[in-house]
This record gives structure tokens, C-alpha cells and sequence, in this order.
């Protein structure tokens, strides 16, 4: 299941990492831990496309469950000097598990040919 956030305010990657990490980590300490993370390895961790979208991979070892949420923003925002308008927020464990993948790939599909439609959902 996909939770898709619509009219998202977003403000910074920064913010998006507080949001995330205090929104699904299991404790204060690997809500901090997420955090710089996220901060210390985002090229690794996020990818933008050229659809105005980011997809940000999550930790399965810090959070409390398994996720994909879209965050479709209200305004267009920035991501590493690039225009988005779309966060995707991944945090899946993968091993052994193809069903898992096929839905991401699926999202990651329907993101990138249809964007609009989950505005409009």
C-alpha cells in the first residue's frame, strides 16, 4: 500500500529528514541517528529524477514498519539544486522478498509516466 500526502508543505531536506525519522523511528536515539544518516549520506540515499521527483531510501534496522509514502507538495520545492514536486519516502526489507520490489518498481513507474494522477487522487 502506498500513503500518498497531498498538498505537502514542504520547506528543506532537512525538515523532510526531521519529519521522517521522527515520524516512523522506533526510539529518540535512532531518530537521531536516521537524521544524520540521511544528512551524511543523502546522495546515496535520495535520487532525483527528471519527472520533479526525489526517492528517499529509508533503514529498515531504525524504523518501526515497512513503508511507501508519497508526498506530493503543495509548492515546488528544492532537493540538492533541483526543482521537485514529488518526495517518495521508501523503506522496505527487501531480502528475499520480490513482491516488495515489484511494488516499488511499479510506483516508481507510475511516478514517473502518471505524476499527476496521484495530485489528483
Amino acid at each position: 500500500m502506498i500513503h500518498i500526502y497531498k498538498d505537502f508543505e514542504y520547506i528543506s531536506e532537512e525538515q523532510f529528514f526531521q519529519l521522517i525519522s521522527f515520524k516512523h523511528c522506533k526510539s529518540s536515539k535512532s531518530q537521531k541517528l536516521m537524521e544524520n544518516i540521511f544528512r551524511g549520506n543523502e546522495k546515496i540515499m535520495s535520487y532525483c529524477n527528471n519527472e520533479k521527483s526525489v526517492i528517499l531510501f529509508g533503514r529498515t534496522d531504525f524504523m518501526d514498519s515497512e513503508t511507501i509514502e508519497l508526498y506530493c507538495l503543495k509548492q515546488t520545492g528544492n532537493w540538492a539544486g533541483n526543482e521537485i514536486r514529488y518526495i517518495l519516502y521508501v523503506c522496505l526489507d527487501w531480502k528475499n522478498d520480490l513482491q516488495k520490489m515489484k511494488a516499488l518498481e511499479n510506483s516508481l513507474c507510475q511516478l514517473s509516466i502518471h505524476s499527476e494522477f496521484y495530485r489528483n487522487w
